[in-house]
C-alpha cells in the first residue's frame, strides 16, 4: 500500500501569471472573505426558497406521510387561522408586554442591589 502524498502548492507556469497591467482576480464566495449586503440577502433569500421547494417536493410529492411532516400549503392555512380565528396576535402582544415587564422589573432588581 503506498503512502498518500501531501498537496503541494505549485507556482503558476509563466503564461498564467498576471501580467502588471491585469486587473485583480477576486473570488466571489473565498472563504473567510467579506460578503457584500446585497449577496448576503441573495443567498438567504435563495436558501429559504430551496429549503422550501425540498420540503415541498417531499411533501406534496408523497415521499413523506402528512402525520410526520405537513405540507408547506397545510402550514399556510395553519398559520392564517392561528392569527384569524384563534387570536394569536392578541396573545403574542400579552407576551410582549409580558416579557418586557419582566425585563424591567430584573433591571430595576439589579440597579438597586438586592
Amino acid at each position: 500500500m503506498s503512502a498518500v502524498q501531501p498537496l503541494s502548492v505549485t507556482e503558476p507556469k509563466p503564461e498564467q501569471k498576471a501580467g502588471p497591467h491585469a486587473p485583480a482576480r477576486r473570488r466571489s464566495l473565498a472563504p473567510l472573505e467579506p460578503v457584500s449586503s446585497s449577496a448576503r440577502w441573495m443567498l438567504g433569500l435563495a436558501f429559504f426558497a430551496l429549503f422550501v421547494a425540498v420540503w415541498a417536493f417531499f411533501t406534496l410529492g408523497g415521499f413523506v406521510s402528512p402525520t410526520f411532516l405537513a405540507s408547506p400549503v397545510t402550514m399556510v392555512k395553519e398559520g392564517w387561522l392561528l392569527f384569524t380565528e384563534y387570536g394569536f396576535i392578541k396573545a403574542t402582544l400579552c407576551l410582549n408586554k409580558l416579557s418586557v415587564l419582566c425585563t424591567l422589573t430584573a433591571c430595576l432588581s439589579c440597579t438597586s442591589g438586592h
